[in-house]
């Protein structure tokens, strides 16, 4: 509820104006509940395995203002793995949608270079996508200290109907 207003002044010396505010209960809640929350959740659980570079899309969330990839990373091999998610891109029918980092949101990332034995998880975000549209095509790249092994991008398609 709001009770009313007092007059401040910031570190220049300007006028503010503050509301003050009586409030019963206080919720934290996290960025994408406050300012971005889910149209539509879809569960995938798909992992894709590439000589032990084992990558899992778990589940793709669309918002308004952006879509976020749900990752885990499993390096199950002896050397060190490399994804950068700067490198994913996502398609929808003649549309190609871009990685967008979205730094006040504080999502958890995956780090750029992943040891062996380790499992990392991970948000991987987007551009907004249609919710009418077609499919998902969510591609995603990574490597492996071993230049020998041959690396294709991991390709997820998810279905949004």
């Amino acid at each position: 509820m709001v009770k009313g207003a007092e007059k401040a002044e910031n570190a220049f010396g300007a006028e503010l104006i503050l509301p003050l505010i009586n409030a019963s209960k206080v919720e934290v809640v996290d960025y994408s509940t406050a300012f971005s929350p889910a149209l539509k959740t879809i569960e995938v659980n798909e992992e894709q395995n590439q000589s032990g570079y084992k990558l899992t899309l778990i589940k793709v969330e669309i918002a308004k203002n952006e879509t976020r990839a749900f990752l885990k990373i499993e390096n199950a091999s002896d050397d060190i793995l490399s994804f950068y998610s700067f490198n994913s891109v996502l398609t929808q029918e003649s549309n190609q949608i871009e990685q967008e980092d979205n730094w006040g949101a504080d999502y958890p990332e995956i780090s750029s270079e992943i040891q062996p034995g380790i499992i990392q998880e991970g948000i991987v975000t987007f551009g907004a996508v249609d919710l009418d549209g077609e499919e998902l095509n969510i591609i995603f790249e990574g490597h492996s200290d071993d230049y020998y092994l041959d690396f294709t991008p991991f390709k997820f398609k998810v279905s949004i109907k």
